[in-house]
């Protein structure tokens, strides 16, 4: 009997699922080498370098004010007071999200998803990132029911086949083409498609 859903932040929650590449990467006044920008991403989601020296790596100038402008530039989902109205009644809601602790503190206070999700669980504060097992295992312990009791929803397939391996339920956000070969247990293209499965 499933318990908890589980949601992803972005390409879930949020609708831009490459929020480096087609978001902030674009933005950056000075012209900077794509992969040495998604290097310092992946060292700063995962905890492995602060705030400041990812901003100083990649901007001259002050990053505060542009930050904020970045951050600002995620919407969430078309769908998502829906679903989450919907599933409220029913589930208790938690996140498992791969993002900069920063990044997420911000969000969760503009979007008050605190009052919605428990746990949130933030690789940038717990210093692990999906698909790394542990991280479903830090979420698990703070939810209090076991994985056999939780439906995750991820728009990568890579992040649902860990879960898979705990004892998941997953759901596959589909918006984007994913050559991994792997079969969640469910396949959606909207948010909303989780009424007829839960």
């Amino acid at each position: 009997m499933i318990k908890i859903v589980a949601f992803d932040l972005m390409g879930v929650i949020f609708d831009e699922s490459h929020i480096i590449s087609n978001l902030l990467f674009p933005m950056l006044p000075e012209p900077k080498d794509y992969n040495f920008v998604k290097e310092k991403y992946n060292l700063y989601t995962e905890g492995k370098i602060s705030n400041e020296e990812f901003w100083t790596n990649i901007l001259k100038n002050d990053y505060k004010k542009f930050e904020k402008y970045y951050l600002d530039s995620l919407k969430l989902d078309v769908n998502y007071d829906k679903i989450i109205s919907y599933l409220k009644r029913k589930y208790k809601l938690g996140i498992i999200s791969d993002l900069p602790k920063e990044w997420g503190d911000y969000l969760i206070k503009k979007f008050e998803l605190d009052k919605i999700f428990d746990p949130i669980t933030i690789s940038g504060k717990v210093k692990v990132a999906k698909p790394n097992l542990k991280i479903y295992k830090i979420f698990q312990k703070e939810a209090g029911v076991s994985f056999n009791e939780t439906i995750f929803v991820d728009d990568r397939k890579s992040c649902l086949k860990s879960a898979k391996l705990l004892g998941m339920k997953t759901v596959w956000l589909n918006r984007e083409e994913d050559k991994l070969d792997f079969t969640p247990d469910y396949t959606i293209k909207s948010l909303l498609e989780l009424k007829g499965i839960l």
